[in-house]
């Protein structure tokens, strides 16, 4: 059986190697194994372990509700006297790299967990999760980069883009060995070795309608998050992958670097196309500005890597809040703006929208086999 570590907390840990089986770990190295038969056992001599109180009946079953009182080689030493641990010479071999590896990762979920979640939960959702991610320039690089450096299990990652020059400074994943190379191919090369934990699917291919999406998420299967970053061609982009994710059930995160957020829960939140049908609702000419827009060339627009880097990092916060389901994310019907030239940023409520095309209304797009 794997080793699975059961509790950790900034004095101790606990790990289950065997259905029958708990070790207990303090911070100075020692270990012991604890004298439980199950999980909930383990839970109630850990509230012991932390409040320092004798084990009975009455204790708590969730140790979350206390706080420490003593530090763990202090407990560890009077739970021995209460015949709660007991002394080992041989310790079984843990060879769990991943919760070696992780450790601080996973102390952060334990320390930012709802009452009745354990850290080790939360990491365990993020190390089973499957993510599609539809771009990757300069917020999506970084983006991958948080979501592989953070312990995400799958991700399939879309983009028909090369790595040009102008890229390099912005994108940090990124080196003139790359240039005029696939972005996800390369992306993938280097993530493989440096996140060898996250099995990573490159496509070199833009997403060119709604179509494209759902045979991605038909061919890799139920995908626990959809995030998009390409931002061209402006509307359709968001219509396809909203309508995309509403179809199949798939939760969709949007961010631009100057806006994360909305996070789409179909049927339950506002998409991000929504945001069309609201200007579309203020704006008389909307569809002809619309339709000017779309013949416009595409062209760059000014950025910094500060800026992309600091967007790129509370998206990847917010996919994650929702993967581990740590707390709940910020971005249910609303945005966050982040202010250029400035560090301040903004939670702004986001509406849905009861005529929005991808998210109130049955799409009605051919959808070729």
């Amino acid at each position: 059986m794997m080793n699975k570590l059961l509790i950790t907390r900034a004095n101790f840990k606990v790990v289950c190697s065997s259905p029958n089986e708990y070790y207990f770990f303090d911070k100075e190295g020692v270990s012991f194994k604890l004298k439980a038969q199950t999980a909930d056992e383990a839970y109630r001599l850990c509230a012991a372990l932390i409040t320092g109180l004798p084990v009975s009946n009455e204790l708590s079953d969730s140790f979350e509700l206390h706080g420490f009182s003593l530090q763990s080689l202090q407990a560890s030493q009077a739970l021995l006297k209460h015949g709660v641990l007991e002394i080992i010479d041989n310790l079984p071999d843990f060879t769990d790299r991943l919760n070696h590896e992780f450790r601080r990762e996973i102390e952060y979920f334990s320390d930012t967990a709802n009452i009745g979640t354990s850290g080790s939960e939360c990491f365990e959702r993020v190390r089973q999760s499957n993510i599609l991610m539809i771009g990757m320039g300069s917020l999506g690089s970084w983006v991958f980069q948080h979501l592989c450096a953070n312990g995400v299990g799958k991700i399939v990652m879309v983009d028909g883009d090369v790595v040009e020059l102008s890229n390099l400074p912005r994108q940090s994943l990124f080196d003139h060995q790359h240039l005029a190379k696939s972005k996800v191919d390369s992306a993938a090369e280097i993530a493989t070795r440096q996140f060898p934990h996250t099995t990573i699917s490159p496509i070199h291919q833009f997403v060119e309608s709604i179509n494209d999406i759902i045979y991605l998420i038909a061919k890799y299967g139920k995908f626990d998050l959809m995030v998009l970053t390409a931002d061209f061609p402006r509307w359709e982009i968001a219509r396809w992958a909203a309508s995309a994710a509403k179809s199949t059930g798939t939760p969709l995160i949007r961010g631009t670097s100057q806006g994360i957020g909305p996070l789409f829960l179909p049927g339950q939140s506002a998409c991000p196309y929504c945001e069309w049908a609201w200007f579309h609702e203020k704006e008389p000419n909307a569809q002809r500005v619309a339709s000017l827009t779309a013949q416009l060339p595409r062209r760059s627009t000014g950025a910094l890597s500060t800026i992309v880097s600091m967007s790129g990092a509370l998206l990847a916060m917010q996919s994650l809040t929702y993967l581990s389901r740590v707390s709940l994310p910020e971005t249910i019907n609303h945005q966050l703006i982040i202010k250029l030239g400035g560090l301040e940023i903004s939670k702004v409520p986001y509406s849905k929208h009861e005529m929005c095309m991808a998210c109130a209304e049955p799409y009605t797009e051919f959808v070729g086999n």
